[in-house]
């Protein structure tokens, strides 16, 4: 996932979090299944159709517009805005997709309020530690890192409306820590507009939800155990209304000598983050505010980040951090409790 996920959709093909199953009632109504792919990896539809729609035309839809945000800020599409932006080697202002900009000023927010520990100019990090589109691992040189250091900077970018400008030329855009759950707001709107209430949208992992069909009308959907992320829940985390991000260290990585590098890099020291956090899992309103945190959050002091996270409205978190005997001791925000459910469940 200043501190951003590598733009990895299209590698990331491991979802940060396994769903449960929903205990319906014998009564709920036909739940609708849909899915594909996108942005290098995987979308999951689960909705009710009201009375006159069309199922199909409601799946085309969330088709079209999760791939309208990939052809817009995908750094793999030539003709993206972020694309367009690193090839645009001055410094007047250019025009870039109302959905661009409010992904962008969404990252720019985040950018601040953590001091550039998040930051959506660090493609040229990204790249040297083979994270990026060229996808070569190598362990670079300090004189590389800090000529990468040197082109990045959310201060030097200036959003006005649509129109985007950057102080240095050199400087490029990566919005992946962000643009996935926006792509699932997108969606996720759309299906509200048609009457759809009862739904669950997913890419990648992140999710969000309206109601769901059962009596309770609240979805479960499990949390990876970091110590087995692709058999075990950590936890289960009911929701409804509600959207949940992800970002974990176990899924994007690679180990140089021994030591093991996540896909998350420090931008003050141009180098992956230490293995202390091991997940954050953030719930918010919508998607895009929840997916950039998740990822804010990875590189931060976790009391730290309980703390920024009790000054947010509508926003609560879960850490699992890294402890020196193998365990994976936890801490949340004030009323993460009231989501979680108990759960012993492995898949």
């Amino acid at each position: 996932m200043g501190l951003l996920k590598c733009l990895n959709w299209e590698r990331r093909l491991v979802p940060a979090l396994l769903f449960c199953l929903i205990a319906c009632s014998s009564q709920a109504p036909k739940v609708h299944e849909a899915s594909g792919k996108v942005m290098g990896t995987t979308w999951s539809l689960k909705f009710t159709v009201p009375p006159g729609k069309d199922a199909h035309q409601l799946e085309q839809g969330v088709a079209e517009r999760l791939a309208e945000v990939n052809a817009l800020m995908s750094n793999w599409e030539s003709e993206s805005d972020v694309s367009r932006f690193a090839r645009h080697r001055g410094t007047e202002p250019m025009e870039i997709s109302p959905h661009t900009a409010r992904v962008l000023q969404c990252a720019l927010d985040v950018a601040t309020k953590t001091e550039g520990v998040f930051d959506p100019t660090l493609s040229p990090l990204i790249d040297l530690w083979g994270f990026g589109v060229d996808h070569k691992k190598a362990f670079p040189e300090q004189t590389a890192i800090d000529a990468a250091l040197s082109r990045i900077g959310f201060h030097k970018l200036k959003l006005e409306g649509t129109r985007l400008s950057k102080t240095l030329p050199e400087l490029t855009l990566n919005v992946s820590a962000n643009a996935k759950g926006y792509s699932i707001d997108l969606a996720a709107e759309y299906l509200i507009s048609q009457g759809v209430s009862r739904f669950m949208m997913e890419v990648g992992g992140e999710v969000r939800t309206g109601l769901a069909p059962g009596d309770d009308h609240v979805w479960r959907i499990g949390i990876n155990d970091p110590a087995n992320p692709y058999k075990a829940l950590a936890h289960i985390v009911a929701l409804r209304n509600k959207a949940l991000a992800t970002s974990g260290d176990y899924h994007n990585f690679f180990m140089e000598n021994g030591i093991r590098y996540s896909h998350i890099i420090n931008p003050r020291t141009g180098r992956p983050i230490p293995a202390r956090v091991a997940s954050v899992s953030i719930i918010a309103d919508n998607c895009m505010l929840a997916d950039a945190w998740a990822t804010a959050l990875m590189l931060q002091d976790p009391q730290d980040s309980i703390a920024l996270v009790e000054e947010m409205d509508g926003v609560e978190c879960l850490i699992l951090t890294r402890g020196s005997d193998g365990s994976f001791p936890e801490v949340m925000s004030s009323g993460m409790a009231h989501y979680l459910l108990p759960t012993q469940i492995t898949q």
